[in-house]
């Protein structure tokens, strides 16, 4: 097995920010909000974006399974598309948190926090309608 150094460790987290996530979003952390009182003396709270709330990132859809099981669910519903969402390594990514990527809102559904070398982020999101 081998070992990378530190300076071989950040050269890849280099490599995958500045060469393999094309887009950027803004990450906004669930519980951190804004209360706004709206004209009917109502309130709605408004998430606010995370400290690092700017990041560089990727989103690409993943597949749907076509078994004969999720075939006879989705005739009785309408299954969500689901992304998988590539951030730096240090990006606040946490369950549940707003992420908007090109004008959509999606929702973190899932952390993926096995790697072998830590030099990025990912999870699965789902759009927000």
């Amino acid at each position: 097995m081998t070992f990378l150094n530190p300076s071989q460790l950040a050269l890849m987290r280099s490599q995958v920010t500045n060469g393999m996530l094309p887009d950027t979003c803004v990450i906004m952390l669930a519980g951190t909000a804004q209360v706004v009182i709206d004209d009917g003396g109502g309130f709605v709270e408004v998430p606010t974006p995370a400290t690092a709330g700017t990041v560089a990132c990727r989103v690409d859809p993943l597949g749907q399974s076509t078994n004969s099981d999720l075939e006879e669910a989705s005739l009785q519903e309408i299954l969500p598309v689901q992304y998988q969402l590539t951030t730096p390594y240090d990006a606040p990514l946490v369950a549940n948190c707003k992420v908007v990527h090109n004008g959509h809102t999606y929702q973190v559904v899932e952390l993926e926090i096995d790697h072998s070398w830590n030099v990025s982020r990912r999870a699965i999101m789902v759009e927000v309608r």
